[in-house]
């Protein structure tokens, strides 16, 4: 009985796993459509700042996996999470999942930070380059915490 039942076990797993691969496969061809509409379905008082911020992230990271993770798009590279970005009444956010950058690039902009996240005024121009350097700085960081 006990072969039989780990032969069984085996044969599940297997399926489990092939099952969760073409899951993922079909959310990777979803979550595309998802980060469409995530940009479609913002206020149009955002739209235009949104999909800049965008530009300048895939700018920064041409190379990196765009996807939806908690209701936001996410920009990986290589499986690790760089940034992501939202926004919220009258801003932008750019979540850097970094309390030193946040504060760093907080300070030397002269924006609001919360935690780990930047927030930019829809009504101020966005500093492409400083964006570009926070990404830049971002992908380093990670690459140090990896080492």
């Amino acid at each position: 009985g006990q072969v039989g039942q780990n032969g069984r076990e085996r044969v599940i797993k297997s399926r489990n796993l092939k099952l969760r691969l073409l899951i993922k496969r079909n959310n990777m061809k979803l979550e595309k459509h998802e980060v469409e509409k995530y940009f479609d379905d913002a206020p149009e008082s955002h739209k235009k700042a949104l999909r800049l911020m965008r530009q300048i992230i895939k700018k920064a990271i041409p190379e990196a996996e765009e996807y939806i993770s908690y209701q936001v798009p996410v920009y990986s590279l290589r499986g690790k999470r760089i940034i992501s970005l939202g926004y919220g009444k009258d801003y932008l956010s750019l979540y850097l999942m970094s309390f030193k950058l946040a504060k760093d690039f907080a300070e030397k902009l002269g924006i609001k930070e919360n935690g780990t996240t930047l927030h930019f005024e829809i009504s101020k121009d966005l500093p492409e380059e400083v964006i570009i350097e926070i990404v830049r700085t971002r992908i380093k960081e990670i690459g140090r915490a990896s080492c």
